[in-house]
């Protein structure tokens, strides 16, 4: 049985920087929300993630895969070992920010469904303005 709201699953390969980035985005809504939980699933990278992994030790859960099990691998991986309700997969330079991550709690507890669609918007760095 699912006891928690919502697993963010956090796919990753090779990209410790971005990975950073994005925890340092989505860890703090661990403290805000009891229902919530962030794993990220490390597909054998060789960069230095698992600096990272230390660093958020205390406040998420990590598996890393004694091989590379290719995107839909980890993907898998990562459902087979949530405990929430619904997952939510994430990117690992995906920007989520805690208002989003509040409303999805709050559409998930609120109501009677089966699946949320999340539409998205892509931004990069050239694009934005000051």
């Amino acid at each position: 049985m699912k006891n928690l709201s919502l697993s963010i699953c956090i796919p990753t390969y090779n990209r410790k920087n971005r990975l950073e980035q994005t925890l340092d985005v989505l860890v703090p809504a661990l403290s805000k929300f009891q229902t919530l939980e962030i794993i990220v699933s490390d597909n054998c990278s060789v960069d230095g993630t698992d600096q990272i992994r230390e660093k958020y030790a205390d406040s998420l859960r990590w598996n890393t895969n004694s091989k590379n099990l290719g995107l839909l691998g980890n993907l898998k991986r990562l459902y087979e070992i949530s405990n929430g309700k619904f997952i939510w997969f994430v990117g690992d330079d995906d920007y989520v920010s805690i208002e989003a991550v509040a409303s999805v709690i709050k559409i998930i507890d609120e109501n009677d469904i089966d699946h949320i669609f999340l539409n998205h918007e892509i931004v990069s760095s050239g694009s934005l303005t000051q």
